[in-house]
């Protein structure tokens, strides 16, 4: 499933930032102007997955896998919550293959 940031928050006006959840892990997408930055993390990579989400406004997602640490800001309370149920989902079914 893919995940779109919002086009109204902050530094997503243009290119918006994207989350797709795959068979075995995620891909990030962070365009921007010049350089587009894809990140691909396989779900039995990610050591944590933090959410900030304020009261008002758009939920910061940060991933940390082997070392790295992956943040993408613009997306819904849901949205975020439905991705880290995902990789944890993910996760489950990747350890029994």
């Amino acid at each position: 499933m893919k995940y779109k940031a919002s086009r109204i928050s902050d530094g997503n006006k243009l290119f918006p930032a994207s989350i797709e959840t795959q068979k075995n892990g995620i891909n990030v997408r962070l365009p921007s102007f010049w350089k587009n930055e894809e990140t691909f993390l396989f779900y039995n990579d990610i050591s944590g997955v933090k959410v900030d989400s304020p009261l008002i406004g758009f939920s910061t997602i940060e991933f940390s896998a082997k070392g790295l640490k992956v943040k993408a800001h613009g997306f819904s309370k849901d949205d975020a919550n439905s991705i880290r149920v995902a990789i944890e989902r993910g996760k489950k079914e990747n350890k029994k293959a």
